[in-house]
């Protein structure tokens, strides 16, 4: 009986983790989106390994993201840049689930692999060339390796933890706020000093060092929500919460509870230790980036913050007992519904088709002729076109200011839209004074990323 139910979980195991690997592999391949672009463009510039080292200083902080891609080169097949993204993304599952099994039994193992492989964050961030799934992955492995620690202290559990804490923020130097997360933690669970040195100083200097030297935890940028606006729509995505804002918010005091009912009566196997460890890596995360003095801020700088608060919300839904015990089953059902939703509109439009849409544009002109566009917004809308213009060899485009727009109008408009609830639907006219243009196309995204181009066509006078 116990060798079935052992092949029935590793069944049930590796069919998740393939689905989350498929589901990974797939987002890889839709076209690059602004920041990835810009990543590439750093990576292109360098030259060499020195040239790499001052323009991640100056430039650009995801130095495992940019450094593959400039060890990868130019090249058209763009998932290639999204491998390590795929590979932490991927890791996620098995470093979730593993432990669980030997701690809480197959049940709670399986219902971790599936709630972080059908993640519509983790998978947004895991098919995409920045940072952000490496930060989630270390967040994890520090919380793991902390479990380590204490079945089996030692000087080698202590540096692994340190080293991880310093391979996190190579990805991207906000980690610090999971080193942070660390520290108070080394001070409130009365950790050893040696141990505590061993696990903080080399991340410590090195974050120092890098501060010292030009690094920048995000970049400085036009000003976005204020910043509750932005943690609230963190948790929206981490959770993928479904309906109008009012189910939104009824659904997340339902999490709330369950994150609360986790530190209220923590499971068994893990210590008091370990569950102030879990809330340090859940909340310094998300304090220090709402307090971090950066003009922009966007759910995608809360990674870090993922994996705890997924593992709080699993806990406290296992704690769960009595005729509460099936409404957290069906809370659970519906958050791997949703995320499942989220992920199948995320693979259909991805990040964005602006490749697509400046091959339609070439299609629908004049053969021959130079494209002339504007844009509600140059250098975003700019860059992508200048990217991607190369792949459209048959046409040719330019950028044509408001200012200069004289005489000789610009045939095509491309208006961008960031957030899906910006507005439901595109302005049927835009003016381009002189000049009106009728809406004439959507090229769709879905998601954290990317961006919806709406594309208008000249109004004849």
């Amino acid at each position: 009986m116990e060798r079935q139910d052992s092949r029935r979980f590793w069944g049930a195991f590796t069919l998740i983790l393939l689905a989350a690997f498929a589901l990974r592999a797939a987002a890889c391949r839709g076209e690059l989106w602004l920041d990835e672009v810009l990543s590439l463009h750093t990576a292109a510039g360098a030259g060499s390994l020195g040239g790499f080292l001052r323009n991640i200083a100056g430039k650009n902080s995801h130095a495992v993201t940019v450094l593959w891609m400039f060890l990868v080169g130019d090249t058209p097949r763009w998932w290639v840049y999204r491998l390590p993204s795929l590979l932490a993304g991927c890791l996620l599952v098995p470093l979730a689930a593993w432990p669980l099994r030997r701690q809480a039994g197959d049940r709670a193992a399986l219902a971790a692999a599936a709630l972080f492989g059908l993640s519509f964050f983790a998978l947004t961030y895991a098919s995409e060339a920045r940072a952000y799934a490496g930060l989630m992955l270390h967040s994890l492995l520090v919380y793991r390796l902390a479990e380590e620690q204490e079945r089996r202290p030692g000087p080698a559990v202590d540096w692994s933890l340190g080293a991880c804490l310093l391979g996190g923020a190579l990805w991207q130097p906000v980690f610090i706020f999971a080193w942070g997360a660390c520290a108070l933690w080394a001070f409130a669970a009365g950790r050893p000093r040696a141990s505590a040195f061993r696990m903080l100083a080399l991340p410590g200097a090195a974050a120092a060092a890098a501060l010292a030297s030009g690094f920048h935890v995000t970049s400085a940028a036009a000003a976005a929500d204020t910043r509750l606006e932005v943690l609230w729509r963190f948790l929206v995505a981490a959770f993928a919460l479904p309906g109008p804002p009012a189910l939104q918010l009824v659904l997340a005091l339902a999490l709330g509870a369950a994150v609360a009912a986790s530190f209220v009566r923590r499971p068994e196997f893990e210590s008091k230790s370990l569950a102030q460890l879990r809330f340090f890596l859940c909340a310094a995360p998300i304090a220090g980036v709402l307090v971090a003095p950066v003009l922009s801020l966007f759910p995608r700088y809360f990674s870090a913050a993922l994996p705890p608060l997924y593992l709080s919300v699993l806990y406290g839904l296992l704690a769960t007992a009595g005729p509460l015990r099936r409404g957290a089953g069906v809370l659970g059902l519906a958050l791997l519904a949703s995320n499942a939703a989220a992920d199948r509109a995320f693979l259909r439009d991805g990040r964005g088709h602006y490749l697509e849409a400046l091959r339609w544009m070439a299609e629908h002109s004049p053969p021959g002729r130079t494209i002339r566009w504007v844009t509600d917004h140059p250098y975003r809308n700019g860059t992508l076109v200048a990217f991607y213009a190369r792949f459209v060899p048959e046409a040719a485009f330019e950028q044509v200011p408001d200012s200069a727009l004289g005489a000789r109008p610009a045939p095509w408009g491309i208006i961008h839209q960031i957030e899906d609830d910006e507005y439901r639907s595109p302005p049927p006219v835009i003016v381009v004074a002189p000049y009106r243009y009728r809406y004439v196309r959507t090229f769709a995204k879905s998601g954290l990323s990317g961006f919806r181009w709406h594309l208008y066509g000249l109004t004849p006078p």
